[in-house]
């Protein structure tokens, strides 16, 4: 599976729009989680992989149908997160507990890596089974979006009214859990969502993807991947000098890592550094 990943809020669905546009297979349209008043343009989640994905994350009790009629208004968000076992996420799961569980679907997590053999799946959650994922021999690459953390934390608690000290402690966890799973040798394509909004750096991010995808440059393709900017989704970033110290420092590793991947896959291993400035911060 190519998988498309990274922390929540940051991204992941407009990159998914931008590869679609570029000829990326997301697989039967009819199994992706529909469009919702917080994602007009489409999740670009697979049903299937999203229903395993939170099960080996919040245990087997963690019913699709939750997420699938999740309500719209903050109260009605707050009781379906109780009724589908989202609180379990303050409790921050474990890699040893999610390689438990892992153990429970394992026959049909080979099935869904046959099926989506070449095709690209995108969850969030990935940040936090890729291992149990990679296990299972699903993983072939990997497209990583980051963002500043004062913006995930601020899109959070617009979207869940949770505290922004929890959005900062909830991307951290994220990035570290996804850095802790990414094998050395599994190609990595690093996207830095903010940059799609900085004039001076847009044409840059777009031209990555065209690259990345081998699209031609400018033309009607780059019109319509600009066409699908919605400056919504862009919100007022923190100041990297008033996030927290940890998220600071692993934020300015992501950002370098980025440049370093230019408009190509990296593998890790080249860049133990990088991995090393993220797990210990």
């Amino acid at each position: 599976m190519r998988i498309v990943t990274g922390m929540h809020r940051s991204g992941t669905s407009f990159v998914c729009q931008c590869l679609s546009s570029l000829g990326a297979d997301f697989g039967d349209p009819a199994l992706l989680f529909p469009a919702d008043k917080w994602n007009q343009a489409g999740y670009f989640e697979n049903v299937e992989l999203i229903d395993i994905d939170n099960k080996l994350i919040l245990g087997k009790s963690a019913k699709i149908d939750n997420w699938l009629n999740a309500p719209e208004d903050l109260f009605g968000r707050a009781i379906n997160s109780f009724k589908s076992m989202k609180w379990k996420y303050f409790l921050f799961p474990g890699k040893r507990a999610i390689m438990q569980r892992s153990r429970q679907f394992e026959a049909e997590m080979k099935r869904l890596a046959q099926v989506y053999a070449g095709t690209y799946v995108k969850d969030p959650r990935f940040c936090l089974t890729l291992g149990a994922w990679d296990a299972v021999g699903a993983v072939e690459s990997v497209v990583f979006s980051f963002r500043n953390p004062g913006a995930v934390a601020g899109s959070i608690r617009r979207r869940e009214g949770l505290p922004r000290w929890f959005g900062h402690k909830y991307w951290l966890y994220h990035i570290q859990g996804f850095f802790a799973d990414l094998p050395g040798d599994t190609p990595l394509y690093v996207v830095d969502f903010d940059a799609f909004f900085l004039a001076e750096q847009q044409d840059a991010a777009f031209a990555r993807l065209r690259r990345f995808m081998g699209a031609p440059d400018g033309g009607a393709a780059e019109a319509d991947l600009k066409s699908r900017l919605d400056l919504r989704l862009r919100t007022q970033a923190d100041p990297v000098d008033d996030l927290p110290t940890r998220e600071a420092r692993v934020y300015a590793a992501l950002v370098e890592l980025c440049e370093r991947c230019g408009d190509a896959p990296v593998r890790m291993a080249d860049h133990q550094d990088i991995r090393e400035r993220i797990m210990r911060s």
